[in-house]
């Protein structure tokens, strides 16, 4: 205490109080620095990557002036100092506290997209299990000692500012704060350009690196202005008419065969539906996914390639119902929240305007994901949530509606049907994260598992994931057989979403033997943990479709139309169709080309396959972000 004193005592010899004060409102933002610092470095693979960086007092410097910014702000709104740090300390506390708890619970950091799920931030905390960290504590208390400081300077030095001097503060701190948002929010050239300089990279690929060398501040901020989509610099109506017209002799997916029959088309995109054998080291008593695995002796049966990993299930979801490609997207985005703001042309909305009465369900709440307000403008006449699905709650099993009853959802929406066809696109929940503790009643175990090198938490996560895949693949046989005897062609199909969040930080795929421990688990250096099951069945003969092993889910969409033999199909889809037939494969961070290679550098693409790429890339565009050229051509 005696060496607070001294220290409070020392400023008395400053000429004024103003003086004190106003050095102090500048020093209070260091406390929340070293605060945020202390989380930042309860990560051990932080510090390399942070201090072998030549730049790293000048990304501590853009930090500060970040959070002086904030703190500016707040002043001028409260007129209290030690308020105004206090909730600017709180916001950047909670920012950062999240930020960590997100990579450590999902693999991935929290970016500015992810704040667009807010109103779902309940449904969220109720499956995730937050980890305890002495660091959130310690610099808990560094925060608070910077609001103690200002506490104490404000009772030991008070004044007041003239109301002339108080204006010019005001525009003062009122400025400051426009002009780091500014920077760092907004202007492309500084985020992207200057930031760049001094190695703050703002990558879409792996935010994981970017956290470890820049920090909560950096990593979060600059990419706020991702979430913007510019207008590309040659974008015209002219220049879609000449995409158009490059791409006139491509074959069109509709059908000119009037002996084929447009069968009803049921899509299930399968919460986390996964092989989990893919483990070495865990050995099962059966496998979960055995009848699929017979099934697909005799029907297409391949591997999905997910553009996400252990969440974003909107991804391959807007990927399969509208056959854009979620690589073409803004980095870190919700489509259906950001981008499907009217009404989209879409794989849905083309089965629709061939007859078809097109129905989304999803056994879970509707409004996830924006999916409430994003479904009618993507085309689909009826969006059922659990709400509208009587004897939801009677029918869960572990924590969410059972897959057996959303299959019965499936068979209602076929037998209510008021048109000849069916467009059906299915959302299951029953598999859904987290794993652990035991979800299941001990009768509902219809298997065991194993292993020598699993934890005990880990062991029991890959129990409960799995009988969530047996019941899911039992689900789909239950359809199979409702379905088998109908006159009416159906085509039923089911792929997986992404891979499930097993253990902790990857343990139980590092530990399972399916990817190797390189200190950090960072989910896009292992291309195997992108791939899921898919599925075709029908209750007709199939024996001349051709789907490729690889598919990604806008191309599976894609596929699925081209073999529902529709009358009419808009010439873009045609040519994203014919796209797939050179990648089957196109996301972000893996690509197939149609001889089955894995495109490890996209620069040794062809030519034709890369001006390709930007020819869909611009037709994507204007479909989704602007004037929609291609649908008045």
């Amino acid at each position: 205490m005696s060496f607070i004193k001294r220290f409070f005592n020392s400023f008395e010899k400053l000429p004024t109080n103003k003086v004190v004060r106003v050095t102090g409102f500048f020093i209070a933002p260091i406390f929340l620095l070293v605060a945020l610092e202390v989380m930042h470095f309860s990560d051990i693979t932080a510090f390399p990557a942070y201090f072998k960086d030549f730049y790293w007092p000048l990304k501590l410097i853009l930090t500060y002036t970040f959070l002086l910014g904030g703190q500016c702000i707040f002043y001028t709104i409260f007129r209290n100092a030690v308020f105004a740090n206090l909730i600017n300390s709180l916001l950047f506390y909670i920012l950062s506290f999240v930020t960590y708890v997100t990579l450590d619970l999902t693999g991935d950091p929290l970016l500015p997209s992810d704040l667009l799920l807010v109103k779902n931030i309940r449904e969220i905390a109720s499956f995730v299990e937050i980890p305890f960290s002495i660091s959130y504590i310690i610099s808990f208390l560094i925060m608070a000692s910077g609001v103690a400081f200002l506490y104490i300077l404000r009772k030991k030095y008070p004044f007041k500012f003239r109301l002339r001097y108080r204006l010019m503060l005001d525009i003062a701190l009122v400025a400051t704060f426009a002009i780091v948002v500014y920077a760092f929010c907004i202007n492309y050239n500084f985020r992207h350009n200057a930031l760049k300089k001094i190695n703050v990279n703002i990558s879409a690929f792996n935010p994981v690196e970017d956290l470890q060398s820049n920090g909560v501040i950096l990593t979060f901020f600059p990419r706020v202005g991702d979430l913007i989509v510019d207008e590309p610099s040659d974008y015209s109506e002219q220049k879609i008419a000449e995409i158009k017209e490059k791409y006139s002799s491509v074959k069109s997916i509709a059908s000119s065969d009037r002996r084929k029959t447009s069968p009803n088309v049921i899509i299930i995109q399968n919460e986390a539906w996964w092989d989990p054998t893919e483990l070495p080291n865990v050995t099962f008593s059966e496998d979960p996914m055995k009848e699929i695995k017979e099934l697909g002796e005799k029907f297409p049966f391949g591997k999905l390639v997910s553009p996400s990993f252990s969440g974003s299930t909107c991804m391959p979801e807007f990927e399969c119902i509208t056959g854009y490609s979620t690589a073409f997207l803004p980095g870190n985005s919700y489509p259906y929240i950001q981008h499907i703001l009217s009404d989209t042309e879409s794989v849905v909305s083309t089965y629709k305007k061939n007859g078809y009465e097109t129905v989304a369900l999803h056994s879970y709440h509707i409004n996830f994901y924006s999916r409430d307000s994003a479904y009618p403008l993507l085309g689909f006449d009826k969006v059922l949530g659990m709400d509208d699905m009587l004897g939801v709650y009677e029918n869960h099993k572990g924590w969410y509606p059972s897959d057996d009853f959303t299959a019965d959802q499936i068979i209602k929406a076929y037998e209510e049907k008021e048109s000849n066809r069916l467009f059906c696109f299915t959302v299951t929940m029953q598999n859904h994260g987290g794993y652990n503790p035991k979800r299941y009643k001990p009768e509902e175990y219809t298997l065991s598992v194993s292993s020598d090198t699993l934890s005990e938490a880990d062991l029991q996560g890959v129990l409960d994931f799995s009988q969530g895949v047996k019941d899911s693949s039992d689900s789909y046989m239950k359809l199979v057989n409702y379905f088998e005897d109908k006159d009416e062609p159906v085509l039923l199909v089911m792929y997986g979403d992404h891979l499930p969040l097993l253990g902790t930080e990857g343990s139980t795929y590092i530990d399972g033997g399916m990817v190797e421990n390189e200190g950090s688990f960072v989910p896009t250096k292992h291309h195997q943990l992108y791939y899921t099951p898919y599925i075709v069945w029908a209750n007709y003969d199939i024996s001349d479709f051709e789907f490729p092993e690889f598919i990604s889910p806008a191309n599976l969409g894609l596929t699925v139309m081209q073999y529902s033999y529709l009358d009419e199909v808009p010439w873009y889809q045609s040519v994203f169709k014919e796209f797939y037939n050179l990648m089957p494969v196109y996301e972000k961070y893996i690509k197939y080309t149609s001889d089955l290679e894995r495109v490890e550098n996209e620069n040794n693409l062809s030519d034709e396959i890369k001006n390709f790429v930007n020819d869909y890339k611009m037709l994507q565009y204007d479909l989704i972000h602007f004037d929609k050229f291609a649908t008045k051509n």
